[in-house]
């Protein structure tokens, strides 16, 4: 079998050739990567309605919550007669996540 003999093209042929085969391989990529997403978001949104559970797992650090009024608190440090240096009362409201709670102890220091 004799082996065709193709006439010679030029270098802008060449490169219009090599173009269009690459912009039908963008095409052809664009399309398939389109047609999996709407695959893939069909069998998600069937999924949904159907009812279907999936396990989550989900970990939540313990809180501590403290807060007061610190306009109800005025303590002078001013030395008095009897040695009482001040004495004062504060609300503090404090709150938790932890389900077992809390303990909170306060205590003063002297130097």
């Amino acid at each position: 079998m004799p082996l065709k003999s193709y006439p010679q093209t030029s270098r802008l042929a060449r490169s219009l050739y090599s173009v269009r085969t690459w912009v039908v391989i963008m095409i052809a990529a664009f399309l398939a990567t389109n047609i999996l997403l709407i695959l893939l978001l069909c069998r998600s949104a069937s999924a949904a309605e159907s009812g279907a559970v999936a396990p989550v797992a989900i970990k939540v650090e313990t809180v501590l919550a403290m807060t007061t009024n610190t306009n109800n608190l005025s303590l002078s440090i001013l030395p008095t007669p009897d040695g009482t240096l001040s004495t004062g009362e504060v609300d503090v409201d404090i709150s938790t996540n932890n389900s077992t709670g809390y303990t909170l102890s306060m205590s003063t220091t002297t130097d």
